[in-house]
């Protein structure tokens, strides 16, 4: 039982000084609550065999910063992430949720949870 107390108190105490590193931090052994790399998301669609492979929608791009911030054309919000979804719960995205497919990558969700062909994909480090 000491053990669990322990880290508990480091978890409390790191956690704060990782996130500000740009660092993914859980809140638990099971990923309850984490971070996304910052950097700046280049969302796509599918292209096709006659053109680009990937079509960029611009006004889907967006940044994550520190505090579980986010920006983008429109303005500045927040997010949490549950798991493997990240909720935008603050600002132009409000309501908008992704499903993380890979280190550097979420993909849209639909309003009934169904996935989209939307794909954001971190292209930068920290801004």
């Amino acid at each position: 039982m000491l053990i669990g107390k322990t880290m508990k108190r480091l978890t409390l105490f790191a956690a704060p000084l990782l996130i500000t590193l740009g660092w993914s931090v859980t809140a638990s052994a099971d990923g309850t609550l984490a971070t996304m790399p910052h950097g700046n998301y280049e969302c796509s669609l599918p292209g096709d065999a006659s053109g680009l492979a990937r079509v960029p929608v611009e006004d889907a791009h967006f940044r994550i910063a520190s505090a579980s911030s986010y920006r983008s054309k429109d303005g500045r919000g927040t997010y949490i992430m549950k798991g493997k979804v990240l909720t935008f719960t603050r600002g132009p995205k409000l309501g908008e949720s992704y499903r993380r497919v890979g280190d550097n990558a979420l993909q849209k969700l639909k309003a009934d949870g169904a996935v989209s062909r939307l794909l954001c994909t971190r292209i930068g480090a920290k801004f």
